[in-house]
């Protein structure tokens, strides 16, 4: 799953320039990115937020369990 990420994000337009030539390529015309334009804000505004959220749950939970600690495969620790 990482190596797809990786590679998705290693493919996708990073500059908004590369980003509008390459619309065209997959069959979106100026007047579909424009009406879609008004939701990407948004969209973008909420996916930071939930990812602010997953960061600040999983630093609370850190602190109160602590971090995890590898289990010992050997009979000794047992």
């Amino acid at each position: 799953m990482s190596l797809v990420l990786g590679l998705l994000a290693a493919l996708l337009p990073k500059c908004p320039m590369c980003f509008a030539a390459y619309l065209p390529l997959l069959g979106v015309s100026a007047g579909v990115a424009g009406a879609a334009g008004g939701l990407l804000r948004p969209a973008g505004i909420a996916v930071a937020i939930c990812s602010l959220a997953v960061i600040v749950l999983r630093r609370r939970a850190w602190h109160t369990r602590g971090p995890k600690r590898p289990r010992s495969s050997s009979p000794e620790a047992a």
